[in-house]
């Protein structure tokens, strides 16, 4: 690589971290008042909120990895990440109280049983995945 490349990739990488220190600045800056506006003007509610500021920070770590992968490995990026979601399920969830109620479950059982259902789940979609990014 001739040294002409390399500063240019040099320049990219050091635009693209002074953007993203503005952006998560302005981000950062800003939930407060999005989280205000959507409970208080949009009426959502408190864990609504919380998942989009939730989506919002995992975005901001995430994209820097994303830059410059393949198509079939950013896809991949996708099902790591919706599997991670996935990881230790718990009350947050609404398949958790749908499996409660529908079982008459206790929420100690349905602990047992779902949560350890979505984390086996978790983990095997994320060994999938991987062994995709290998064979890819």
């Amino acid at each position: 690589m001739s040294s002409q490349q390399a500063s240019g990739w040099t320049r990219a990488t050091v635009g693209l971290d002074a953007a993203n220190f503005f952006l998560a600045d302005v981000r950062d800056g800003l939930g407060p008042y999005l989280a205000i506006y959507l409970l208080t003007i949009q009426k959502w509610d408190e864990a609504s909120i919380g998942m989009v500021m939730s989506i919002a920070t995992a975005a901001g770590i995430i994209a820097p990895l994303a830059h410059g992968l393949p198509s079939t490995h950013l896809a991949l990026l996708a099902l790591a990440v919706g599997a991670g979601s996935l990881f230790l399920s718990h009350v947050n969830d609404a398949g958790f109280w749908l499996v409660s109620q529908s079982f008459r479950l206790s929420v100690a059982d349905t602990f047992k049983t779902w949560s350890v259902m979505e984390t086996l789940i978790s983990l095997v979609g994320f060994g999938f995945v991987s062994l995709l990014w290998l064979v890819t």
